[in-house]
């Protein structure tokens, strides 16, 4: 069963509050994000064997898209703290292999607290989708799968796949018809310590690209093989990640990345372009300053750099 729930059920767009308090979202960024369209609600849901999903609502642009899906079980088969799926999969339209996807419950999955009614309120489940390459994942009919529910506790601990707890496929396809915003920095600079030299970001309030100089090279390492020798192996060196940036009010935030992916753009290995998300929606016309992470000596924490944009 696939419908679209009624209208009178979504008058007001109120965000799911998990995700409010996961994202840090301040009143001033959801007023903003809704009236740039950039977060939209969404109306769709399947149900059956007992189980209901909702899609409620997206925040998302041209490179990557937060899905934010309530679940809810019944009194028959109320959700517990350790299930979770045997597989969640994303087919969005004809970007097969393009999109990277992760997926996670918001609630905690190690409590022991078990209430009666746990499955009254629903699980708040959030899907983080990346374009990897060229194109938008907005306007493109999305297909999101989930299958069988499972005791994932119970399998991490006997590190066996055991039969489902309820084996079934709920399929809920919905459409991304967020607004693209964002905005393009010029900023020609050098990573002080690096040879990585930043020549543009684009950031929006959900996610960043990033397009460096840098050469490609290679790194050997060392470590204990399965009989106890010593083995070398050798690795790419990826360029300083971005983890962080300043505002033009002076406000530093750190550690609000998630880095997706990276891959050289040319042919010769010397332009290389850097993609993630933000775990704290910005406001992206505000950005004065990028904050990297450069690696420091074998054994010292990686050092912060600061790089101004023009």
């Amino acid at each position: 069963m696939i419908a679209t729930l009624s209208v009178s059920a979504a008058t007001y767009f109120h965000w799911n509050d998990k995700f409010k308090e996961e994202y840090k979202v301040t009143p001033e960024i959801e007023k903003k994000l809704n009236e740039t369209n950039t977060a939209k609600e969404i109306n769709q849901f399947t149900e059956h064997d007992g189980i209901r999903f909702e899609a409620v609502q997206s925040v998302a642009d041209d490179t990557a898209a937060i899905i934010v899906v309530k679940i809810y079980g019944n009194e028959q088969f109320p959700l517990r703290t350790r299930m979770n799926f045997r597989n969640v999969e994303v087919n969005v339209g004809d970007m097969e292999d393009q999109v990277s996807m992760v997926g996670n419950f918001l609630e905690s999955d190690s409590s022991d607290a078990q209430p009666d009614d746990i499955w009254r309120d629903g699980w708040t489940y959030e899907l983080i989708l990346v374009n990897t390459e060229e194109g938008s994942l907005l306007g493109k009919e999305i297909t999101l799968t989930f299958t069988d529910i499972i005791d994932s506790y119970e399998e991490k601990q006997t590190l066996t796949e055991l039969p489902p707890l309820l084996e079934s496929v709920w399929e809920l396809p919905i459409v991304l018809d967020n607004e693209n915003t964002g905005k393009e920095y010029e900023v020609n600079q050098q990573i002080a310590g690096t040879e990585a030299k930043v020549n543009k970001i684009r950031v929006s309030p959900v996610s960043f690209t990033v397009d460096f100089d840098w050469k490609r090279q290679m790194k050997t390492e060392t470590a204990l093989g399965a009989n106890g020798e010593t083995e070398t192996f050798e690795h790419a060196v990826n360029p300083p990640e971005l983890m962080g940036i300043v505002l033009k009010d002076g406000t530093v935030l750190e550690h609000i990345t998630n880095f997706y992916n990276g891959h050289y753009t040319n042919e010769a290995f010397t332009e290389y372009q850097a993609r993630g998300v933000f775990t704290q929606f910005i406001e992206y016309e505000s950005v004065q300053e990028l904050i990297f992470y450069v690696e420091g000596e074998i054994g010292m924490e990686a050092e912060k750099v600061h790089v101004p944009i023009k």
